[in-house]
């Protein structure tokens, strides 16, 4: 009975993953055309004590190969504690794109931060990032070549230490790139990142994804998808020109981090304002066969039967193909 539900579990997350794979290869390998007119801008930047991280963002933006008539970036700074407003004030002459700074006098989180610099942006189309990402010069250019109500980026997690902490998100984040590039090209897209986020400023004002879940701590973009995907919108997933982030550097951040997140993926009371289709099974069953797979290797060293070994191998042969699918592109 035990080995029949370890292979229901495994044989269901390998079914799984084999579709994301089919999905990532689908996606790659198709060809997009570019658009000839360039579209307009606003990048918005929630700002919550980033001083240390501000000046390689600003660096970055500053190499953005793209007219500097057609975009603006606005930061939202939501009662830093440390100088991060400061350090803007003190630096914005020297920025080499036109900007605006919005400093928030009570901490009303990124939800909220986000719709108020929306009543200050001068384009309707919105891209969103994170102040500890960095982007390539052509991040814009990749962005216009779709036109769309929500444009998906892909994020991955960088970082110059060989701690197994910090290898271990960057493997993480790789894994979830593949899953977002390969659900939407399934036409099915069950994950979004707001650190690399484009979408239709008039529609997003519409729609109000935020309406209900001001309160949760994240979820600006699932929220966003959400609302794109009931409102039966247009969604592109771009699996080039990745934005890259810092991993998180201790485990009790990177578990707070998880849980922010799992809160607006596994069924729950908080859950249930979320109705992307897939997305609980999805998360559910990544997360019960984590768990069975930890089971397996308890259950051989007390039985001694090999068939538990059999069943283990399948997780981690599954994950490596995915990843490595991933890797290469």
């Amino acid at each position: 009975m035990m080995l029949t539900l370890l292979l229901v579990v495994f044989g269901m997350y390998a079914l799984m993953m084999l579709l994301m794979m089919i999905g990532f290869i689908i996606s790659i390998s198709k060809k997009r055309k570019n658009k000839k007119k360039k579209q307009s801008f606003s990048i918005l930047i929630p700002i919550f004590n980033e001083e240390k991280n501000l000046p390689n963002l600003i660096a970055h933006l500053s190499k953005l190969d793209y007219p500097k008539t057609d975009f603006e970036v606005i930061f939202i700074n939501d009662c830093s504690t440390d100088n991060s407003f400061d350090w803007l004030e003190e630096h914005e002459d020297n920025f080499e794109f036109k900007h605006a700074i919005i400093n928030l006098h009570k901490k009303v989180g990124k939800k909220t931060a986000i719709e108020k610099a929306w009543t200050l942006a001068n384009f309707d189309n919105i891209v969103t990032t994170d102040a500890d990402c960095v982007m390539k010069p052509n991040w814009l250019k990749v962005i216009n070549k779709q036109k769309s109500e929500l444009s998906i980026g892909v994020v991955l997690k960088k970082s110059d230490s060989l701690r197994f902490l910090h290898k271990f998100q960057e493997v993480e984040s790789m894994l979830l790139a593949g899953i977002t590039i390969g659900s939407g090209a399934l036409k099915n897209p069950i994950l979004s990142s707001g650190a690399n986020l484009s979408y239709s400023k008039k529609m997003a004002k519409f729609l109000r994804p935020y309406k209900d879940n001001k309160t949760m701590v994240s979820g600006d973009d699932m929220f966003m998808l959400d609302a794109m995907l009931n409102a039966n919108q247009k969604i592109v997933v771009r699996p080039e020109n990745s934005v890259a982030t810092t991993v998180k550097k201790t485990w009790r951040s990177y578990f707070e981090q998880t849980a922010r997140w799992s809160s607006k993926t596994l069924p729950g009371k908080r859950a249930k304002k979320l109705k992307i289709r897939g997305l609980s099974f999805v998360a559910f069953t990544t997360l019960i066969t984590n768990v069975l797979w930890l089971l397996t290797i308890i259950m051989y060293f007390f039985t001694f039967d090999n068939n538990f070994i059999y069943l283990a191998l399948i997780k981690p042969l599954v994950d490596f193909l995915f990843l490595f699918l991933t890797s290469l592109f």
